[in-house]
């Protein structure tokens, strides 16, 4: 994953190939949606065929998601800070 895309590399030493290309800022292919991440403990969202030749993903749309100032910790110091989030918030005609 990088800036909401797929990328595949053949190992040892290949070249990076994109699989994917993100319809917007707020799109994501192949990360989990936000329920997955928090309940299910998952973070992929993608799934490669048995024989390894396929790849199924999820495409993530977040951008009828509000915008909310959530606290985040800094690593390095340990303090909090605000940035804006998309995040499940009460039900609105554009989250339910």
């Amino acid at each position: 994953m990088k800036r909401g895309d797929l990328y595949v590399r053949a190992v040892p030493g290949g070249t990076e190939r994109r699989l994917t290309r993100a319809r917007g800022r707020d799109v994501t292919n192949g990360l989990a949606e936000f329920v997955a991440q928090e309940e299910m403990d998952r973070d992929e969202g993608y799934w490669w065929s048995p024989d390894g030749r396929r790849i199924a993903y999820a495409e993530v749309d977040e951008s009828a998601v509000e915008r909310r100032m959530l606290s985040t910790r800094r690593a390095r110091r340990g303090r909090a800070r605000r940035a804006p989030t998309r995040a499940p918030a009460r039900p609105t005609p554009r989250s339910a």
